[in-house]
């Protein structure tokens, strides 16, 4: 749609040859349009009612990964979908917290959340910190294989991991 000349009015829907579906938002020659979903979609974002904790690994918590942190050098595989009502298998993507806590002194700690297909984390910090004995968290958007992602956090902290939603 992108590329049309005529006048279109909005509540159009367009299909296009690369599989896109677009909706046209704006009344105008060529109209604003929208891209809706097609194979180079996460797909509509879905929001959890409530945040949901699907791993910890403090001693106790109760979760998968219980007792086994401090994390330190290692790839986690996290399974989003171990909660009851968190992410579908299916999903494609998803909006996760990642917590770093009992942290060590470090000039380059760091923590990175990625696709759990991927054979080693990427060179991109979903986080950051550089002393010891702190709780840092940040919230990030990651693609999601079979309802997993994967973090690797290096030095050592406790990883702590919610889930707000996804795509699919």
């Amino acid at each position: 749609p992108r590329t049309t000349t005529d006048a279109h009015a909005k509540g159009e829907i367009y299909f296009d040859t690369n599989n896109d579906l677009w909706i046209c938002v704006a009344d105008g020659t060529p109209g604003t349009w929208v891209r809706l979903a097609g194979p180079g979609t996460a797909g509509p974002f879905t929001v959890l009612h409530a945040p949901a904790r699907v791993y910890d690994t403090r001693p106790n918590s109760g979760l998968p990964g219980a007792g086994t942190g401090p994390v330190v050098g290692v790839r986690r595989d996290i399974d989003l979908t171990a909660a009851s009502s968190t992410v579908p298998a299916d999903a494609t993507a998803a909006v996760v917290v990642v917590t770093v806590t009992n942290t060590t002194a470090t000039s380059t700690g760091r923590a990175t959340v990625f696709a759990n297909d991927l054979p080693g984390a990427p060179m991109v910090n979903t986080l950051r910190w550089t002393a010891a004995n702190l709780t840092l968290a940040a919230t990030t958007t990651s693609a999601v294989v079979g309802g997993k992602v994967a973090v690797r956090i290096d030095p050592q902290a406790n990883l702590i991991v919610d889930v707000l939603g996804y795509h699919r």
